[in-house]
């Protein structure tokens, strides 16, 4: 999906989607697999250890889970920019999650917009039309992550990675 979007970022609109997908899908599809299956564990590692670290009754439990809780921020910024760069660049799957960080914190003000639009956009139609993120919620989010992403993605496409 998100090369699709790349190349509508890029104003490439006259491509064939299907089979642009489709060549994208079958090129990177156990790298994508692996990368996701990577977050999702690193997710749900973080997720158990605030539930555990809030299940505590010392104050030092608490403050710990103040720490998750940065963590749980910087996984947020990781997963906003690694889809994006996955489809841009190729990399080793460590090298994806280090630019994806990276490109996070050296524009913070794009990433808290980034963040929030899609936040407001996946509420608003959760509230309204939940059908709606059946079929739009991907596509429409990949699309703003995308377009954000490409809008500083230029400056590290002379860095060697």
């Amino acid at each position: 999906m998100f090369a699709v979007v790349r190349k509508w970022t890029n104003k490439e609109t006259d491509i064939p989607i299907f089979q642009t997908f489709w060549h994208a899908f079958r090129k990177e599809f156990v790298k994508s697999n692996v990368l996701g299956y990577i977050l999702l564990i690193i997710g749900y590692l973080l997720t158990i250890e605030f539930q555990i670290l809030r299940s505590q009754e010392h104050v030092t439990y608490l403050i710990a889970s103040y720490g998750v809780i940065g963590l749980f921020l910087m996984y947020a910024i990781i997963l906003l920019y690694v889809f994006p760069m996955f489809s841009h660049f190729h990399l080793k799957i460590t090298g994806y999650i280090k630019w994806a960080f990276m490109v996070g914190f050296g524009h913070p003000i794009l990433t808290i917009f980034l963040l929030g639009i899609t936040i407001a956009i996946q509420y608003f139609a959760f509230a309204t039309i939940p059908i709606l993120l059946f079929f739009f919620g991907g596509s429409v989010t990949a699309y703003i992550l995308m377009w954000g992403t490409s809008l500083v993605i230029y400056k590290y496409e002379k860095v060697e990675v």
